[in-house]
């Protein structure tokens, strides 16, 4: 029996078994429910209401948490995007005054923001010829403006990177052709180079060479949800027969999916490598020019362009102020990134010098709660999330415990840090509780650092979950860090040097 074999009478028997345990799960819910209602048709009716009241409600909240847990998870991966439906330049504008007021370099989303402007002055349309490598948009653009002379080589993709030209439409349009990268040769940071673009122009043009690869429908799918106005091009029609042809644009219309996106056939000229066969017999290469004919992608993008010149404005600036958007997001996170890293350094640096200061068993319990219900509430705030204090005291609490397995070897880890100081020893037990503390306080801060990031709400279980991880990470390479705090602010006489013969018994958990 073959393996593909194996595997499908594996699966059919796996179908068997679960359609089983369906039917018995059915039936036995199904007996419950009649006992149940057997008992309450004999029970006062208000029981019966309450019953079946709490029932429903109970429903209803499993409901609304499954609700509630995918819709975050959802905001959490993607990363979505929302802006008013009435937004404008004025109104980004001050998007970007206000994040400015509060530290966030704004500047790459305010260029974004001018360039639309210098746009909407100059009245030009942008036209994006987006394609595969060698699909023909260099030549596409010699067939349109023949006085254009983009560098072709037929051996392989032209565009490294974006080149522009103008171009005057048959409706005296004045139209700015933005010839992007191709598809199989963007990399990296070129792909994002090719969707900004996408995203600052008017028109797209999706140009390919018949059916789609996965990688270019995937492109195709992507230029789509922008909802701009897109005409795919099908490049080297000469290639097909009509039968041929007609079936590319029916699969193509298909993967569109939008009666509103035309399917064109051309030919943008340009040269192909072929093989002649000489009288005898030998065979060698030569380039021949391709014929060109664009006709029927004229007449699309005339179409397009004489329907209503202001809505692909409006369009078209909706577009930006999403990009727009999207580089005010980036620039926030790298704030909130750096603002809470140093949030966690400055708790931790405290922690480290209550610990140093303790000078009773205990009070550095005290020192560091305190401590830890003032580094969660800067980094909510920091976060613009809300943190009760009930909050607060479940995540202390959940990580508290935690710690109590892994603070001996944290013990163990920082006198070993120690050692690279001459003359602190690695008896000096209240430098070595110190530099524990403080990796406490680093692996708490990050956890709840990542946690809010992530997760754009403050959940103590998760956060906890996180700190148990980021607990036992990294330990020598932070011990050494920490031990060098500890001993600077003992020599910078921030604190009073703590008793070397003093073993303190005291620890969290």
């Amino acid at each position: 029996m073959s393996l593909e074999k194996k595997l499908r009478t594996l699966i059919a028997l796996a179908m068997i078994v679960l359609a089983v345990v369906g039917v018995a799960a059915v039936l036995y819910l199904t007996d419950i429910l009649l006992d149940v209602s057997v008992h309450l048709a004999e029970a006062p009716a208000f029981l019966r209401y309450l019953y079946w009241g709490a029932l429903v409600m109970g429903v209803l909240a499993l409901a609304w948490s499954i609700y509630r847990l995918l819709r975050t998870d959802h905001k959490a991966e993607t990363g979505q995007i929302s802006l008013p439906d009435e937004m404008d330049a004025a109104g980004m504008a001050a998007r970007l005054d206000d994040a400015e007021a509060i530290g966030i370099d704004v500047t790459e989303a305010r260029q974004e923001l001018e360039r639309l402007a210098r746009g909407n002055v100059a009245g030009t349309l942008a036209l994006a010829l987006v394609g595969n490598i060698s699909a023909g948009k260099s030549s596409l653009i010699k067939a349109l403006i023949p006085g254009a002379n983009p560098v072709i080589d037929v051996s392989g993709g032209s565009t490294r990177s974006v080149n522009r030209y103008q171009w005057r439409a048959g409706s005296d349009d004045v139209l700015e052709l933005v010839d992007l990268p191709g598809l199989n040769e963007a990399a990296g940071e070129l792909e994002q180079i090719t969707l900004d673009e996408a995203l600052r122009s008017h028109l797209i043009v999706f140009v390919c060479e018949g059916d789609l690869s996965r990688d270019e429908y995937q492109a195709l799918a992507q230029l789509l949800a922008l909802e701009k106005p897109l005409v795919v091009a099908i490049n080297k029609k000469d290639r097909f027969s009509e039968g041929e042809l007609a079936g590319i644009r029916t699969r193509l219309r298909e993967r569109v999916g939008s009666e509103h996106v035309p399917v064109v056939a051309i030919s943008a000229g340009g040269s192909e490598i072929v093989m002649r066969v000489d009288a005898d017999g030998g065979q060698r290469q030569t380039q021949r020019t391709r014929s060109t004919e664009i006709d029927e992608l004229l007449a699309a993008l005339e179409r397009l362009l004489d329907g209503s010149p202001e809505a692909l404005r409006q369009l078209r600036d909706r577009a930006v102020f999403f990009l727009v958007e999207s580089r005010l997001q980036k620039a926030r996170s790298a704030h909130l990134d750096e603002a809470g890293a140093d949030l966690v350094k400055t708790y931790t640096r405290r922690a480290v010098i209550g610990a140093l200061a303790a000078v009773s068993p205990g009070t550095d319990i005290l020192i560091q709660g305190y401590l830890g219900v003032g580094m969660v509430k800067a980094l909510c705030k920091l976060h613009g999330v809300s943190a009760r204090q009930l909050d607060i005291d479940n995540f202390l609490n959940f990580s508290q415990r935690h710690i109590g397995r892994t603070f001996p070897l944290m013990l163990a880890v920082a006198g070993n840090g120690l050692k690279a100081f001459p003359g602190v020893g690695t008896l000096t037990g209240g430098l070595v509780h110190a530099v524990a503390y403080g990796m406490i306080f680093d692996s708490l801060g990050n956890s709840l650092r990542q946690t809010l990031e992530q997760r754009r709400e403050f959940l103590p279980g998760m956060a906890a979950a996180e700190f148990k991880e980021k607990l036992g990470e990294n330990l020598e390479s932070r011990s050494g860090a920490l031990a060098k705090m500890a001993v600077e602010t003992i020599r910078e006489g921030l604190v009073d040097q703590p008793n070397g013969d003093r073993q303190r018994e005291d620890r969290p958990g």
